[in-house]
Formats: C-alpha cells, structure tokens, sequence
C-alpha cells in the first residue's frame, strides 16, 4: 500500500492483529483479562456480542460470543453499530466491550444524563428506570430506541472505580445506584 493512500479499518486491524503476533507480554495481558471477563459473563439465556471486536481474540476465550464491529471485516459476523444496537431489549445476556468505550462519538453524554436523573429523584434507580427517565425528561434519548442497560451499568461502575469519593455516583444496593450529590 502507498505511504499516502488512506487506511482502512481493516488496514488498522491488520496492522494490530501483527502487534498480536510479535507482541508476548501484551496476548499475556488481554489474556488475562479475557478470563476475568468469561468468569463473570451472566449465565442467563441470550447471546454474548461483543462490541468493536477488531481482531476478535476475546471469542479464543469463549466461543459462543458474537463478534462485531461498525464495518465488515474478516474477524467479526455482524455489522453492529453500538449506538444503535440490533437487539432487542432483554434479549442479550452479556455485553462486552474491550477497549471500544473511548470510541463512541459520545462517550458521556448518558453518564452525565444519569447522573442528572439520580441527583433529581434523590432516591436508587436501576439502569432501566435510570435510562427511561432520562428519555422521559429528554435528557438523552437511546439510540434507535435501544437501550444499552449494561453498557450504562458498566460506565456507572468504572466511574465509581476511577472516581473513588469523587464519583457523581454511588452503588445502593444490588442493581441500583443512587447520586452521590457530586457533580
């Protein structure tokens, strides 16, 4: 390919699937944490997607996952874009995603409309009610009419993780978050 010509998702993914190869420290790493992730997928009835699956190696550690990414490419069976996801609610029993949060167009925007509903209501919401709420009041609406309950969950857990006392959210009770008035 010439220096100038423009690249392609499947150029990048080639060009990561070779860091894979030569990089020994790196497949120990990811692998490490594709463990930890098949240990704690729910058991309940559904299929496993794993969203922006580039080089798909996350499928090696549990086969029964659905591979995608925004466009076709050798490594995945579906063209999903995450912010419009294909499925319906209650139909997916686990929602992976490695590395692909910072690529979203809008990373926060439902974070900081949850944290606006939680502060409001002044009481624990679970993700469902969290996202019907901001739709209700027109904080955010769920792309495509989806909604993503566990990516919400997982982003509200992270922060929480990252923020530590600083988080704008604070985990209640089992499923639920409440504000921590931060923020």
């Amino acid at each position: 390919m010439r220096a100038d010509a423009p690249r392609t998702l499947v150029d990048d993914l080639r060009a990561q699937e070779e860091d894979w190869r030569t990089r020994p420290l790196v497949r120990r790493l990811y692998r490490s944490w594709y463990r930890l992730i098949v240990v704690h997928l729910s058991s309940v009835p559904g299929p496993t997607i794993e969203l922006g699956s580039g080089i798909s190696r996350f499928k090696e550690h549990y086969p029964p996952t659905i591979a995608t990414d925004i466009e076709p490419t050798p490594w995945v069976s579906e063209v999903v874009d995450a912010e419009n996801l294909p499925y319906d609610d209650g139909s997916v029993a686990n929602l992976v995603l490695i590395d692909v949060f910072h690529h979203l167009p809008s990373p926060t925007r439902f974070l900081d409309a949850a944290a606006r509903v939680l502060q409001e209501t002044k009481r624990a919401m679970n993700c469902k009610d969290m996202i019907e709420s901001m739709a209700t009041k027109g904080y955010w609406t769920t792309p495509g009419g989806k909604t993503p309950h566990a990516t919400l969950y997982a982003s509200i857990a992270r922060e929480i993780r990252d923020k530590g006392k600083d988080s704008r959210f604070k985990k209640s009770e089992r499923g639920k978050f409440a504000s921590t008035g931060v923020g």
